[in-house]
């Protein structure tokens, strides 16, 4: 088994709680999702069980419960995420990375910028959360993000159209070595749009090679 790689899964069914005010937007293949991304990182790629984290709000058994890191969560909330994944990219310095995610994902423009991100929740599961691509990227590989604190932009409906909100959270990250590689999965609606992941996308440009000004010193591959 490939001890030099690790893998994180994340799987919600739910952005927001069950009971909320509005219908939540249920996955029923949450659990289809897990089993296989299990499979395609234990059996396909071969990591050892012990170096796959799994962060998921589904409670029924399956494969997925021999991972090394199980957190169970009752809803997708970022501030019980992003702990988590603060602890991956530690376990997981100077490694490869595969990552999978499945749940609800948005596209948006902002401030001009056609942004993807992936869809959490917060204030106890009851309002949405955004984390863009961009800042995922940051939590897992200390890249091309913001420091000393993540922005997390709440998403609140009215009258159809969503309002962001933006919310500031600290997080202490040490720098840590970069990645060997970084393989993705997005399965979520608006997945095509984080093939950009590595770089800086509007309608005139795109670049795969830097954020910014800084360049990328590891690959990245998306699907």
């Amino acid at each position: 088994m490939l001890t030099s790689t690790h893998g994180l899964i994340i799987v919600f069914q739910y952005s927001c709680a069950r009971d909320s005010t509005t219908s939540p937007r249920r996955l029923p293949a949450g659990p289809l999702d897990l089993e296989r991304a299990w499979n395609i990182f234990t059996r396909l790629v071969n990591i050892n069980p012990s170096n796959v984290t799994v962060i998921t709000d589904i409670r029924t058994d399956g494969i997925w419960r021999d991972a090394g890191h199980l957190h169970v969560l009752d809803t997708a909330d970022i501030l019980e995420v992003i702990p988590y994944l603060v602890s991956f990219r530690k376990r997981s310095a100077g490694c490869h990375l595969c990552f999978h995610f499945s749940g609800h994902g948005i596209s948006m423009i902002r401030r001009g910028i056609y942004s993807h991100g992936l869809i959490l929740s917060g204030l106890g599961g009851t309002e949405e959360r955004i984390l863009w691509e961009r800042d995922l990227l940051w939590l897992l590989t200390d890249h091309g993000g913001p420091l000393p604190f993540l922005t997390i932009e709440g998403s609140r409906m009215i009258q159809g159209q969503r309002n962001l909100i933006a919310l500031h959270y600290p997080i202490s990250l040490k720098s840590i070595p970069p990645p060997q590689s970084l393989f993705c999965i997005f399965d979520c609606c608006y997945a095509g749009g984080l093939f950009k992941l590595p770089g800086v996308y509007n309608s005139k440009v795109q670049n795969i090679k830097k954020i910014g000004e800084e360049t990328i010193p590891f690959p990245i591959v998306c699907l």
